[in-house]
């Protein structure tokens, strides 16, 4: 499977930027697609040194992108890039000009993440379903409330810079507030369904709980997967192969 790393300015950062591109070894026309997201304090590579994601993507013949992003948590950023909309729109037209025969069809795009990567690619599907047709998340931030809140100076830093000074209250009820989304989707708007694993000795356990919750209010597709695990990439690499079954198994019947 080749794996590209590709460097570009896009407008919506107004610098240079990494992304990693892995192919399936056939190239076919119409190609399913995966945008795969990184955590806190990752990057491009995360996904490729932590995991075996390029074996589980040649298997279901996917290509899989995967972007950087710093610590923006997928946000349009107060103090710094439109990341939310760097990932929602301009990556995919960037990608679908530079390899034209990876898929432009909703149902064969997808996209997943680990921790903030789970809260961003939770985020992205409900404010852009016609683009993402399913999502998964594991050990996501789902519930960025309670998160927001916490911390040390370090992550007032990232929060302010996100969601400015007033963060506590800019953040709830807003177009980041994954929750609010849940509760506020559009009924004229394709569902994007919708997959969540967790450890239960993850540090993020109880805002999936809570998220479990929320989504249960709501005719959304879900499922909830759990078992032994923390907040590691033993537990990501080992539930991304559930989570894949789940968004390609539509394409895939």
């Amino acid at each position: 499977m080749p794996n590209l790393t590709l460097n570009f300015r896009p407008e919506t950062l107004g610098a240079g930027t990494p992304v990693s591109i892995y192919l399936p070894d056939e190239i076919v026309e119409d190609m399913p697609v995966l945008y795969l997201l990184h955590g806190m304090h990752g990057d491009h590579m995360s996904w490729l040194n932590g995991s075996a994601i390029g074996r589980y993507a040649r298997a279901l013949g996917i290509a899989v992108i995967m972007p950087s992003v710093g610590n923006s948590f997928y946000c349009n950023m107060k103090y710094g890039g439109r990341y939310h909309d760097y990932v929602a729109i301009e990556l995919p037209e960037y990608i679908g000009k530079l390899l034209p025969f990876i898929t432009k069809k909703r149902e064969k795009t997808f996209i997943a993440g680990l921790s903030m990567g789970g809260y961003g690619a939770v985020k992205l599907a409900l404010r852009n379903p016609e683009r993402f047709c399913a999502c998964a998340s594991l050990s996501g931030a789902l519930d960025m409330n309670v998160d927001v809140k916490a911390g040390d100076p370090g992550w007032h830093t990232i929060v302010t810079s996100i969601w400015g000074e007033d963060y506590e209250t800019a953040l709830p009820g807003s177009e980041d507030d994954v929750i609010h989304l849940l509760k506020t989707f559009p009924e004229d708007k394709p569902k994007p369904r919708i997959y969540a694993a967790c450890g239960t000795s993850d540090f993020l356990y109880q805002q999936n709980q809570t998220f479990r919750r929320a989504i249960a209010d709501t005719e959304f597709e879900f499922k909830y997967e759990e078992g032994p695990g923390a907040h590691t990439w033993a537990f990501w690499d080992k539930w991304i192969v559930p989570a894949l079954k789940f968004l390609t198994e539509e394409i895939n019947k």
